[in-house]
């Protein structure tokens, strides 16, 4: 690689429409498949054998900013979703350079931000789960 640029204002994550905003500092986007793609078992003759696992479900912690507005959207969505069960929509993780495209059809809020506070503004870490996360690097997703 001879020379790169990178910029965090150049990545980018919604879910259920809404683009989140106010992304903490450190680490902000975390995105991980929540099992391997593939098992293997080994024989024994040192025969092995790999096998698909066909579950596609994803976890994506996003930390934000304490002062963020995203927080109270996404915790109003979370009131709601546990009176009624409604919220539910589409996530994406885009950087718009072209290096990463994810999306999910189907995400929900995992768990709501632990809320602190201190002598200093703080973050709140948000998670959720995805049914089926497709990934592609360079930005284009192939099915």
């Amino acid at each position: 690689m001879g020379f790169a640029s990178y910029s965090p204002l150049d990545t980018n994550v919604g879910w259920n429409g809404v683009q989140l905003l106010g992304y903490a500092n450190d680490t902000f986007i975390e995105v991980a498949y929540d099992e391997d793609a593939f098992t293997a078992i080994a024989g024994a003759g040192g025969d092995v054998v790999r096998t698909l696992n066909l579950n596609e479900m994803a976890t994506i912690t996003v930390t934000l900013l304490e002062e963020s507005p995203s927080n109270a959207y996404l915790a109003t969505a979370a009131y709601q979703d546990r009176l009624f069960g409604l919220s539910t929509g589409p996530m994406f993780v885009k950087n718009v350079r072209g290096t990463y495209l994810g999306t999910g059809d189907t995400a929900w809020i995992k768990k709501v931000a632990d809320v602190s506070y201190a002598k200093e503004s703080g973050q709140r870490q948000w998670t959720f789960a995805v049914a089926k996360w497709v990934t592609a690097g360079g930005g284009v997703l192939v099915f």
